[in-house]
């Protein structure tokens, strides 16, 4: 059971790191415009990542929420 939770757990922080990448405000495609990132991230959060910072802050956030699910899906297990 846990082997399951935790490759459930690997492949959304691919998911996330992936569509981090791509939203990457170095690359100069239309991924990174406001309006597709305000759509991508949802929950009313709204970081424009054209700014490198805020990219950062995402991929941070992202990241910790991931490990947090981990944690709580692990311990319920």
């Amino acid at each position: 059971m846990n082997a399951y939770l935790m490759l459930i757990v690997l492949i959304i922080l691919l998911v996330l790191v992936i569509s981090n990448l791509c939203l990457n405000p170095l690359s100069k495609t239309s991924w990174s415009e406001p309006l597709f990132v305000q759509r991508s991230i949802g929950v009313g959060i709204t970081i424009n990542l054209k700014n490198r910072l805020g990219w950062w802050i995402y991929m941070i956030v992202s990241v910790a929420l991931v490990i947090l699910l981990a944690m709580v899906l692990l311990d319920k297990s």
